[in-house]
């Protein structure tokens, strides 16, 4: 026996069960559900990669220092304005110093660096000049100070911050004046032909 319904046919039997409906409601299957949460986890494993990416750093140098000893300089790949430079330093693979602020540049892709060595002291500036005037990056192999990482003389909580300050630029000034000395005799030894 068939019944009109509101919401389509309905077939009942003489008992007044009822058996199937015909209803125009749509119904998923358990296909379209596995579908749909595939589509969600491959678009969320899309941006959490992307945010990966953009989270790394670009290499803009490697200067191989001898002896398994590196300085590497590094970019950020997401930026707006200026790009944030950094520099790490390894030995034998570990890092003796780990990624640092070095300074922000408009251009990473027009700047160059030079590696000004001088036994285990290790100098880098912008450019090609080599009478360059302000160092970017210093640091001594033999004792691993560096600048301006400045790990080297930990933060004292004792002192203010202008003290601490003060520290770290005394001995980026020591390293830097170490390098400019090591600098002038050997262009005097060139001069000289020694």
């Amino acid at each position: 026996m068939r019944r009109r319904h509101a919401l389509g046919y309905v077939v009942v039997n003489t008992n007044h069960e009822k058996v199937a409906s015909h209803s125009h409601r749509p119904q998923f299957s358990l296909g379209c559900f596995m579908t749909a949460t595939c589509l969600f986890a491959s678009f969320i494993g899309v941006i959490v990669a992307l945010d990966n990416y953009w989270d790394e750093e670009e290499t803009l140098a490697t200067f191989d220092c001898g002896h398994g000893r590196e300085i590497v300089i590094t970019t950020a790949r997401a930026w707006e304005v200026n790009r944030s430079v950094y520099y790490s330093v390894r030995v034998n693979g570990n890092n003796v110093v780990d990624s640092t602020f070095v300074d922000a540049f408009a251009d990473v892709d027009a700047i160059s660096f030079t590696l000004h060595a001088h036994g285990l002291l290790h100098g880098i500036t912008e450019g090609a000049d080599e009478s360059a005037k302000t160092f970017l990056i210093i640091h001594d192999f033999e004792d691993n100070s560096s600048w301006p990482s400045g790990e080297h003389h930990p933060w004292d909580l004792r002192l203010s911050v202008e003290e601490n300050n003060r520290i770290r630029q005394e001995s980026r000034s020591q390293l830097e004046s170490r390098l400019r000395s090591l600098q002038k005799k050997e262009s005097v030894e060139t001069l000289n032909g020694t």
